[in-house]
C-alpha cells in the first residue's frame, strides 16, 4: 500500500491569505472611519444650525425689544411735547378766555337751543350752570310756562346741586333804586330780545326764561340776573315752535302754560 503524504501548509499561501485578510480589514476600519465623520460632521451641522437659528431669534428679539423701546421714548416725548404744549397754551391764556366756555345748548324733541354764555354779566351762574351740565342729572328740566312773543319759561333743577345765590352785575356802578322792593334792584341790563336769566328777579334757579320780545321795552328794568344770550336764528325757530303749542291760562294770574311740558337735556359746546 502506498503510503499517504502528510498535507504540509504552504507557507506562501497562508501569506497570501493574511495579506488578504489584512485589506479587507482596513476597508472595512475605513469605511467606519468614514462613516463615524460623515455621522459627526451631520451632527455638528444641526447643532450649528440650532444655535444659528437660537442666536438670529434672540438678536430678533433683542431688535424688536431696542425697536419697542425706541417707539416708547418717542410715545413719551411726544406725550411730553403735547402736554408742554398744553401748558404753553394754558399759559396765555388771559382770565377772560378761562371764563368763556362756548354755549350752553338746551336739547328738546322740537330742536336745538343755543345760549352763549355770558360770565361777564353774571360769573357765579354762568359757573353753577357749568357745574350742573357737569352733574349729568336733568331728570327735572322742563319748559312749562310759554307766553306768546314774551318769553319761554322753563326749570332746571337738581336737589343735590343747590343753586348759587349770587346776583348778576349791575351795569351801573351809580345806580340808585326807586324803591325798596326787588323789582327796582339792579342785578343786570335791561333786558332785550334773546337775553336769559333767572326768572322773578332771583339770584339764581331754577326757573329761568329767554326774552323772545320782538320790539325791546323796559318793562323789568335791572332786576333780573343776565347769565346768557341766544344768538342765531334756529334757537329763535325752535322757540317759536314751542310756543306753537297748546296753552291754558292758570286763574286769575293772567300766566299761559303749556298743556304738555317740554323736557329737555343740556351739553355744552
Amino acid at each position: 500500500m502506498k503510503q499517504q503524504e502528510p498535507i504540509i501548509s504552504n507557507p506562501m499561501s497562508f501569506s497570501k491569505r493574511k495579506k488578504g485578510n489584512s485589506s479587507a480589514y482596513r476597508r472595512v476600519l475605513l469605511a467606519g472611519i468614514i462613516l463615524i465623520a460623515m455621522f459627526m460632521m451631520f451632527a455638528f451641522g444641526l447643532i450649528f444650525d440650532v444655535t444659528t437659528k437660537k442666536d438670529s431669534a434672540i438678536f430678533a428679539d433683542e431688535k424688536k425689544s431696542s425697536s419697542f423701546s425706541n417707539e416708547t421714548q418717542l410715545a413719551r416725548s411726544s406725550d411730553v411735547d403735547k402736554n408742554l404744549l398744553r401748558r404753553e397754551a394754558d399759559d396765555d391764556l388771559t382770565p377772560e378766555d378761562e371764563d368763556r366756555n362756548g354755549t350752553l345748548v338746551v336739547i328738546t324733541k322740537h330742536g336745538f337751543i343755543r345760549i352763549v354764555l355770558q360770565p361777564d354779566l353774571s360769573p357765579e351762574s354762568v359757573a353753577y350752570i357749568k357745574e350742573f351740565v357737569a352733574a349729568n342729572d336733568c331728570s327735572k328740566c322742563q319748559f312749562y310756562r310759554s307766553e306768546k312773543d314774551l318769553l319761554l319759561q322753563g326749570m332746571m333743577k337738581n336737589p343735590n346741586l343747590p343753586s348759587t345765590e349770587a346776583f348778576g352785575k349791575c351795569p351801573d356802578p351809580n345806580y340808585q333804586p326807586e324803591c325798596k322792593d326787588l323789582k327796582c334792584s339792579c342785578h343786570g341790563p335791561i333786558m332785550t330780545r334773546g337775553m336769559v336769566g333767572w326768572a322773578g328777579g332771583r339770584p339764581g334757579g331754577p326757573h329761568w326764561f329767554v326774552d323772545v320780545r320782538k320790539t325791546s321795552v323796559d318793562v323789568w328794568g335791572h332786576q333780573h340776573t343776565v347769565w346768557g344770550e341766544l344768538q342765531d336764528e334756529e334757537s329763535f325757530l325752535t322757540i317759536q315752535t314751542i310756543q306753537a303749542l297748546p296753552v291754558t291760562m292758570a286763574g286769575v294770574s293772567g300766566l299761559y302754560y303749556l298743556d304738555e311740558k317740554i323736557e329737555f337735556t343740556l351739553t355744552l359746546e
